[in-house]
């Protein structure tokens, strides 16, 4: 069984690009923040998705 902190790591990793990059950075730094404890691969999808959020917004 998954512990409940791995949950929100493995639904990051789990995530397409696309569904990333529609968060707000306003939920996803935090979030980020928290992942980067647990896990940094799961905290780097987020910040990559936020980044690439900001270089193709208009």
């Amino acid at each position: 069984m998954m512990a409940r902190k791995d949950v929100g790591s493995a639904g990051v990793l789990a995530s397409t690009a696309a569904v990333l990059e529609a968060v707000s950075h306003y939920v996803g730094e935090p979030v980020a923040r928290g992942l980067a404890k647990r896990s940094l691969a799961a905290a780097a999808a987020v910040h990559r998705a936020t980044g690439f959020r900001v270089l193709t917004s208009n």
